[in-house]
């Protein structure tokens, strides 16, 4: 069996979805990962995801009123 690490891309998806209210099995099933690797991930990491995902949603936000001025 091989084993793959989660990149940076997929990390930054769960956190993104994870904020946005996913649950582990439908990020599970869209990233074609076993739910207990992201269950690992978030036990981890999860402050960590969830802080870079508000700061993608700042950014967001930040970029949406810059081009709507």
């Amino acid at each position: 069996m091989r084993y793959r690490h989660l990149t940076k891309e997929e990390r930054d998806e769960i956190a993104v979805l994870r904020s946005k209210g996913w649950k582990l099995r439908k990020i599970a099933v869209k990233l074609g990962r076993n739910i207990g690797t992201l269950s690992r991930e978030l036990k981890r990491n999860g402050k960590a995801m969830l802080c870079r995902a508000r700061a993608y949603g700042y950014q967001a936000a930040k970029a949406r009123a810059i081009s709507a001025a």
